[in-house]
């Protein structure tokens, strides 16, 4: 800005033109930078969230299953990748492309189980596994001890 300000007062109109375009560009950049940074730092952290599909089966978690997860994580990307191609066309229809993809990322990662919930009740079976485990050995030895 301090730039046009300068041309005007030097009554450079085309000089403030042209700094007045840079300075557009610079703030569409900005905000084109910033609608997709949104997603991408969401799909960073559901694929650091996310485990193998069988550890959910086995904790009885409720997960998307691994077939519907692709589905959406296709929809996903080709937002974001509609959005990068928007980008010299419409501002508009970029951001809006992003926020198709935010909102798709952001119910996905709602309903994902946290790694550490997971966690715990992976350590939860298996303290029920070795309880088991050693209540029948204790009764084998018992039994054995009674013959």
């Amino acid at each position: 800005m301090s730039k046009i300000f300068n041309d005007l007062e030097q009554d450079d109109i085309d000089g403030a033109r042209e700094n007045l375009g840079e300075m557009e560009a610079h703030i569409q950049r900005a905000a084109f930078d910033s609608a997709q940074s949104v997603p991408d730092k969401k799909l960073d952290q559901y694929f650091n969230e996310r485990v193998p599909p069988t550890l959910y089966t086995i904790t009885r978690l409720d997960a998307p299953s691994k077939a519907e997860s692709e589905r959406r994580l296709q929809t996903i990307r080709e937002q974001m990748v509609k959005g990068r191609e928007k980008k010299a066309k419409s501002m508009e229809e970029s951001v809006k492309a992003f926020k198709v993809a935010d909102d798709h990322i952001s119910k996905l990662l709602q309903e994902l189980p946290s790694r550490r919930e997971v966690q715990y009740r992976l350590i939860i079976l298996g303290g029920v596994f070795v309880s088991v485990v050693a209540l029948l050995l204790t009764i084998a030895s018992f039994n054995v001890g009674v013959l």
